[in-house]
């Protein structure tokens, strides 16, 4: 690569990092503990390790679909087994938007990206808006309940 390009090059890399970097540096601890657990929770996710994602998710959780439909923890487990099992390659890609919190209660608004190949074969990637319910529970963060924006 030319020495011009690839200077051009990293400092539009720079411009572009910068904003995630300095909204992370603004974080207050509470912020950047829940930003912490949530990242590790999407790890887990990713290793297809359901024992791993259930220490993040509170058996008090519920979720409602867009149709409208009340998910709770135990549905959510049963859906993580068959979707890893049908899944392989299932991975998911993670966009935290903004992130709040007031005293024991955390609020994480993102996009979910998720890409698999389906069972016919075919590469498929579903994109969602949502914000999260956190709880501060015995000092951890955990997953209490979500909606889809």
């Amino acid at each position: 690569m030319h020495l011009k390009s690839r200077t051009i090059l990293l400092a539009v890399l720079s411009l572009v990092l910068l904003p995630a970097v300095v909204a992370r540096a603004e974080d207050s601890a509470d912020q950047k503990a829940l930003r912490t657990r949530r990242e590790a929770m999407a790890k887990a996710v990713n290793a297809h390790d359901v024992k791993a994602i259930k220490a993040f998710i509170d058996p008090s959780f519920t979720t409602k679909t867009k149709e409208g439909q009340t998910v709770t923890y135990e549905q959510l487990m049963q859906v993580l087994d068959q979707l890893f099992q049908m899944l392989k390659d299932f991975q998911e890609t993670d966009k935290i938007e903004k992130i709040e919190v007031d005293g024991a209660t955390g609020k994480v608004t993102l996009t979910e990206t998720a890409t698999f190949t389906d069972p016919n074969g075919n590469k498929q990637s579903q994109t969602d808006r949502q914000r999260e319910i956190w709880k501060l529970i015995k000092d951890r963060w955990m997953l209490t309940g979500e909606e889809q924006l």
